[in-house]
C-alpha cells in the first residue's frame, strides 16, 4: 500500500561478497522492470537511450558493449582474486590455530606460515608501515575504477593491463592450489 519508488543506478549487480565494487555499466538497449505483489505481477518494458554527449566523443554502442564485456570479466577476476586470499588467509588461521594447539609443530609450522603470508603478500596490499605497493587486488580494483566510471571506448592499455594482472592471479592460483594440494592441516576438534 501507498506510493513505492525504485531507482536503478543503470549497474549490474556488483561482485559477490568479500569482493568489493560495484558492477559495470548497464549497455543502452531494451529492458524489463518486473513487479509483483502477492499473486499479481506486472512486467513494463523501457529503452535506456545512450548519453547523447557521447556521440561527440565518437563512443559508439559497440564500445559500450565491448566496455561492459570486459568489466564482467575483469570483475569475475576479482572475485577470484578475492575468495584465493580468503582461502590463503583460512589456512593461515588454521595452521595458527593447529599450532597454537599443540597439534602442529613450530618446526612445520612456521615455514608454512611463511608461505601462506608470502602467497597472501601478492595478493593484498599490507596494512603496515607507510606507501606500500598496491597489490593484485588493489590493482584491480584501480582499473575497474578506470574502466567502469563511466561510459567509454577502452584503449589498448586497459587490455594489456587486464592480460597482465590475469597472468599474475593465474599464477597466484596455481601456487596456491599447489600448496593446498601438499599440505594437511591438522584440526583443533
Amino acid at each position: 500500500a501507498g506510493h513505492n519508488r525504485v531507482r536503478w543506478d543503470l549497474r549490474y549487480p556488483g561482485p559477490t561478497p568479500p569482493a568489493q565494487g560495484r558492477g559495470p555499466l548497464a549497455v543502452p538497449g531494451t529492458y524489463q522492470v518486473r513487479l509483483s505483489v502477492g499473486d499479481w505481477r506486472d512486467t513494463q518494458a523501457f529503452a535506456l537511450n545512450m548519453d547523447p554527449r557521447l556521440k561527440t566523443a565518437r563512443t559508439t554502442r559497440s564500445d559500450l558493449e565491448e566496455q561492459f564485456f570486459f568489466n564482467r570479466r575483469l570483475q569475475d577476476a576479482m572475485e577470484a582474486a578475492e575468495a584465493t586470499a580468503h582461502a590463503i588467509d583460512s589456512m593461515r588461521t588454521a595452521v595458527q590455530d593447529a599450532n597454537d594447539a599443540g597439534t602442529m609443530p613450530e618446526s612445520e609450522a612456521q615455514p608454512l606460515l611463511d608461505r601462506l603470508d608470502a602467497l597472501h603478500g601478492k595478493l593484498v596490499t599490507s596494512d603496515t608501515g607507510s606507501y606500500q605497493p598496491p597489490m593484485l587486488l588493489d590493482q584491480l580494483g584501480y582499473l575497474a575504477w578506470m574502466t567502469g566510471s563511466a561510459d567509454q571506448e577502452l584503449g589498448e592499455d586497459a587490455f594489456s593491463r587486464f592480460e597482465t594482472l590475469q597472468d599474475r592471479l593465474d599464477r597466484i592460483q596455481d601456487r596456491w592450489q599447489s600448496l593446498r594440494a601438499d599440505v594437511e592441516v591438522p584440526t583443533t576438534d
